[in-house]
């Protein structure tokens, strides 16, 4: 992804771009296909490939600290592919075998690939790039051992003007409230919508606090019997999208915003299609038959 939209990337100018940028994590390419399910051949490659870029992300990141005091190595994650563990095995097998002590965590594009990461990195911080569309798919996720994630709905809120408005554990209903409620309210407010940051922080700060007590399961569960598990539907046509938010899918894909402009000649095809007025027609009558305005 650039600044214009989405563009291909050589795995050489990755593994140059994170030597320069120094970043605090840097992700392992993983060779994942989208919108095609892929045979048998093409997930050998895909374990193949991310093996081969794997191995020039250590050795670029090892060769960018050489004779250099003082400088932090980003820490890298391995990706963890979205297939069966089975068919991924000559990938995972060199992963745990050879490579955990050059990785300091893993990331996973699917939760149910948890069963895939090698004994030898069980320990390891795990990223999810699975796009939680809830707080209750996050607890889930968290369920299952993630530290980290991409959360999506957090901007799909901010575009519909929604602010969101949940804690963790959350208060237990009484006769008077609802037995659900709205993890969300509506609102065109500024404050209220800075307040969307702070939510999900308090949510994280809660859920640290709950692992701390040992009582995670117990307030997941009176969390998913207090809150709805959706996010309600955007209302409002909210802003237009930025090639640099999507990936075009090719030809013949729907537009992803409503046209800015209407055709000039729409109003000359309505008046064609009107009723001309005779002489002692008023000007309300006018205006029901489609020509002009009646002003005044």
């Amino acid at each position: 992804m650039t600044a214009v939209g989405f563009g291909t990337l050589e795995s050489e100018k990755y593994v140059e771009a994170a030597q320069t940028l120094r970043p605090d994590v840097v992700l392992g390419l993983g060779d994942v296909v989208y919108g095609t399910e892929s045979g048998p051949k093409r997930i050998e490659k895909m374990g193949d490939r991310t093996l081969v870029w794997l191995k020039e992300m250590i050795a670029g990141l090892a060769s960018e600290g050489e004779g250099c005091k003082g400088i932090k190595r980003p820490a890298l994650f391995a990706p963890i592919l979205p297939v069966d563990k089975e068919l991924q095995s000559y990938y995972l097998d060199h992963l745990g075998d050879e490579m955990y002590k050059e990785v300091q965590g893993v990331f996973l594009y699917n939760a149910s690939s948890v069963d895939a990461i090698p004994a030898s990195m069980e320990k390891l911080p795990r990223l999810a790039l699975t796009e939680p569309k809830s707080p209750h798919r996050i607890l889930h996720e968290i369920s299952l051992g993630f530290d980290l994630f991409t959360i999506s709905f957090i901007d799909s809120a901010t575009d519909a003007g929604i602010a969101l408005d949940f804690s963790f554990p959350a208060l237990v209903p009484t006769v008077e409230s609802p037995r659900t409620k709205s993890i969300s309210t509506t609102s065109v407010e500024c404050e209220r919508n800075a307040r969307l940051g702070a939510t999900t922080d308090m949510f994280f700060d809660g859920v640290r606090q709950s692992i701390k007590n040992g009582s995670f399961s117990t307030d997941r569960r009176v969390f998913e019997r207090t809150y709805e598990t959706e996010l309600p539907s955007k209302t409002g046509q909210g802003p237009r999208v930025r090639g640099y938010q999507y990936k075009s899918e090719g030809p013949g894909e729907k537009k992803k915003n409503p046209s800015a402009y209407r055709t000039l000649h729409s109003a000359n095809e309505k008046l064609a299609e009107a009723n001309l007025p005779s002489p002692d027609v008023d000007g309300y009558e006018m205006e029901e038959d489609g020509i002009g305005e009646l002003l005044g």
